[in-house]
């Protein structure tokens, strides 16, 4: 596309804004991702979604966390609409299926922490 000689560079920068405004709708559009919503990281999933990030990462996969990098801690971060997907679908789920021996991962346990005594 030619730009006229006579076009300022803020109408350039402007259109270029406007083009790349709707390039970016149109990308979000066809991976389904909902306007205006960005990727977090495990610590804003948790606030959100009242878990800990200990938690959060532990079941990313399930979240649908996607991997940053692929060193040996890569960063991971998660589209709230997923997570809230996810976690909406796990609440539906039956805990134990009738007839079945339920598995480590399907039976809620809670282990609380004990705090230590300080020795001055």
């Amino acid at each position: 596309m030619a730009t006229p000689e006579f076009q300022s560079p803020e109408s350039r920068s402007e259109l270029v804004r406007a083009i790349a405004g709707e390039v970016v709708a149109l990308v979000r559009s066809e991976l389904g991702i909902p306007a205006g919503e960005e990727w977090v990281d495990a610590k804003e999933i948790a606030r959100r979604f009242h878990l800990s990030r200990a938690w959060v990462y532990a079941h990313s996969g399930e979240l649908g966390g996607v991997r940053i990098g692929d060193g040996p801690r890569p960063r991971v971060r998660f589209m709230p609409s997923v997570v809230a997907e996810a976690l909406r679908a796990k609440a539906e789920r039956p805990a134990v299926v009738e007839g079945e021996t339920p598995s480590a991962s399907a039976v809620p346990i809670h282990v609380p922490r004990v705090r230590r005594a300080r020795h001055h």
